[in-house]
């Protein structure tokens, strides 16, 4: 077997090992369905019930997002690089998910993030969404594209934080 072969089984073998149990969830979920269990809904405090955004709609609230923080981060790249951009970053997203439920670009596209109970994120929920960012931009942005495929239109970050993007 060549370098190159082996190379690309390590490669293959990781990205296995990083999906596997958001795969198995999946299944697990899509079982549940065939099985009889209702759907999950959030609903809000009026007791409405709110419809999962979409990836386009995610996609175009996150190209507003960071127009929005691009000459920020710029500036602070040139002062202190690399730590001090994620830094801006982590602290625009997690803060605006906190207190508001939902990033100027969200808001702009009518969308919140919210936990099971419809309620805005905790600062821990959201340190651990935008930790799961970079984990799903890792893989080729396939825990992005996830939205697309799950049921609940969560992306890998949705999933570690138990959270959902809605509707509003």
């Amino acid at each position: 077997m060549s370098k190159e072969q082996n190379k690309t089984e390590s490669i293959g073998h990781i990205i296995g090992k990083i999906i596997s149990p958001i795969v198995a969830a999946d299944e697990a979920f899509k079982k549940s369905l065939a099985d009889g269990v209702t759907p999950l809904q959030i609903s809000d405090d009026k007791g409405d019930y709110y419809k999962f955004a979409s990836l386009s709609q995610r996609f175009i609230a996150h190209i507003i997002d960071y127009a929005i923080l691009l000459i920020p981060m710029t500036i602070t790249m040139l002062i202190i690089p690399v730590i001090f951009p994620a830094l801006l970053a982590l602290a625009y997203n997690v803060g605006f998910w906190s207190t508001r439920g939902a990033t100027p670009g969200k808001m702009f596209m009518k969308l919140k993030v919210v936990d099971q109970n419809g309620t805005f994120l905790t600062v821990e929920k959201g340190i651990i969404r935008y930790i799961g960012y970079i984990v799903s931009g890792i893989v080729i942005l396939l825990g992005y594209f996830w939205v697309h495929w799950d049921p609940h239109n969560q992306g890998w970050h949705d999933k570690f934080a138990k959270s959902y993007v809605v509707v509003t």
